[in-house]
């Protein structure tokens, strides 16, 4: 049996699975705004991610920042999406 702590953490890692599959629902939909404030939610519950997952989330986000032309702060979601698969968060080990 599952203690309550670790039952609230599957809880929270769930919650932030289904941010995530939100965000890249709204980004498919071209809701690119709506899709950075979800994912930028995910970032703050970064301690519920693994570190590919959360490379991931700042890669889409990146991507979203780019398609509203802010092209900045899509380049610094970026930049830590590479910091990030240094560390060993690569959401695409067959891609290295």
């Amino acid at each position: 049996m599952n203690s309550p702590w670790v039952q609230y953490i599957k809880k929270m890692i769930k919650m932030a699975e289904e941010l995530i599959n939100k965000a890249e629902d709204l980004f498919e939909s071209g809701k690119f705004e709506e899709a950075i404030m979800v994912y930028t939610e995910v970032i703050n519950q970064r301690k519920y991610l693994s570190l590919a997952r959360l490379t991931y989330v700042f890669y889409m986000r990146g991507r979203a920042y780019k398609a509203t032309g802010d092209l900045d702060k899509a380049r610094q979601d970026w930049r830590t999406t590479q910091q990030l698969k240094d560390e060993g968060g690569n959401p695409w080990p067959l891609a290295s």
